[in-house]
């Protein structure tokens, strides 16, 4: 159940303008810190998968591992390996979905890393 509400906000996701679905999309959108969550194709090869962790690790940016062909069904784009999400809405509910999905071999989550501010009081 929880796939199938996951592939349902990643389509309104795309919908609404707020995915960059494509690998290098997802990587810049990572760098430039425009993106809240990170999703990558379990069935992704073992490369696209390095680079969006790395990225991920040291941007402190949330990845999420998708079913085989979750991701590009949801974007109605045949060959979509990674996507990155820019809206903080849609972020938090897709991270509630895999909160409540009690499969956790499908899908993983990686814990999001703090970024540390300038100057402190």
């Amino acid at each position: 159940m929880g796939n199938e509400l996951l592939q349902g906000m990643i389509g309104m996701c795309q919908r609404a303008g707020k995915l960059e679905s494509g690998t290098s999309l997802a990587e810049a959108a990572i760098r430039s810190g425009r993106c809240c969550l990170a999703l990558v194709d379990s069935s992704a090869s073992a490369n696209t998968v390095k680079r969006m962790n790395d990225s991920c690790s040291f941007y402190g940016v949330s990845l999420i591992k998708l079913p085989p062909g979750l991701l590009e069904k949801a974007c109605g784009k045949s060959n979509r390996m990674a996507a990155a999400v820019t809206d903080a809405g849609f972020a938090e509910k897709m991270m509630s979905f895999v909160r409540d999905t009690t499969d956790g071999e499908t899908v993983s989550l990686k814990k999001q890393h703090k970024k540390s501010g300038g100057a402190g009081v």
